[in-house]
């Protein structure tokens, strides 16, 4: 993308500092400097120290001071941008951390976990609860199964921001209904580590871990009903099409139906590299155009990004969803 805009534009030209290349090494990891340990992240903040600031800034999962960077207000609230360039709704209030709702940090791309489910396994106009979830559980006759994946970690991140109010600093992690949801995880985790199926998991159903190969016994037991819900990770354009074939092969009645919360259904969304402005930019500064240009349907289309995630901009989104409907269809 660098390459590509300086290239394109007649303006401005991106130069980068790259900490990771001077440690030649993973993410996180150290080595000998002067004598001591030594990360990549201190010498970043050290920089930062000194003066040496950047317009635009990169920012790994393992980097875990950000939040501090933003409350010394190094950043910009890139809200504006959002709205310009058609972001996601819903993936841009999740990173609201600011007051005002302000949004400092951004990711570029994004990759999505769901359950999925045969249409006839939730009544229509049912919301996806835990109690749902959990009473179809108990509910089930012999041979049948909730799941096929190991799911129990999404569903307790999920979880979580249903009993934690970060406002207020106060959690309910005693209330009964969050001890009932944690016994019925324990459940599902404790099935998932020894391999043996019960009442929640059947592992011998068949898994979608792989979305390059479907399982025949996947399709099998979705078609016979053995299987209520399986998860579906949505992480290239290949992902994309494979469901196409996938609901096909079942008789298309498969749906989205995401994970349980107590308001209804959600979303796993993770995104691995967020993006930072500097604070005191003009909106249409060089800085600017560049995110503008990393959130065009030129950058959020292209198979460098497709081919291990998804688009953040609904435009892109759309686009993609026809191409793979197109793949699948031509074939």
């Amino acid at each position: 993308s660098v390459l590509a805009f300086n290239r394109e534009n007649p303006y401005y030209r991106i130069e980068l500092t790259d900490y990771d290349a001077a440690y030649y090494g993973f993410v996180g990891s150290s080595t000998l400097l002067g004598g001591r340990a030594d990360t990549r992240f201190d010498t970043f903040e050290r920089d930062l120290t000194a003066g040496d600031t950047y317009d635009v800034y990169l920012l790994g999962p393992e980097y875990e001071n950000a939040a501090s960077l933003e409350e010394k207000n190094l950043f910009a609230d890139v809200r504006r941008l959002c709205e310009r360039t058609d972001y996601i709704t819903a993936l841009e209030s999740a990173w609201n951390t600011g007051e005002d709702d302000a949004v400092y940090r951004i990711p570029m791309s994004m990759t999505a976990s769901a359950l999925v489910t045969p249409s006839d396994t939730l009544t229509a106009g049912d919301t996806f609860t835990y109690d749902t979830l959990i009473a179809l559980g108990e509910s089930l006759p012999a041979g049948e199964a909730l799941f096929s994946d190991d799911v129990a970690g999404e569903l307790f991140s999920i979880s979580q921001y249903d009993f934690i109010d970060r406002e207020n600093k106060d959690c309910a992690f005693d209330s009964p209904e969050y001890v009932r949801f944690l016994d019925f995880c324990a459940e599902l985790e404790s099935a998932v580590m020894s391999g043996n199926a019960n009442a929640y998991y059947d592992f011998t159903l068949g898994r979608s871990a792989d979305a390059l190969l479907i399982p025949d016994a996947l399709v099998d037991s979705l078609k016979s009903g053995r299987l209520k819900f399986f998860k579906w990770n949505m992480n290239s354009l290949q992902s994309l099409t494979s469901f196409y074939f996938l609901n096909h092969a079942v008789g298309g009645n498969l749906t989205f139906c995401g994970y349980p919360t107590a308001a209804g259904d959600s979303l796993y969304v993770e995104a691995d590299v967020t993006m930072a402005l500097a604070n005191g930019l003009s909106l249409g500064s060089g800085a600017y155009e560049y995110l503008e240009f990393l959130l065009s349907d030129t950058i959020q289309t292209a198979p460098a990004l497709t081919d291990y995630a998804l688009p953040v901009t609904r435009s892109a989104l759309d686009k993609l969803l026809l191409v793979g409907y197109h793949y699948y269809s031509d074939d």
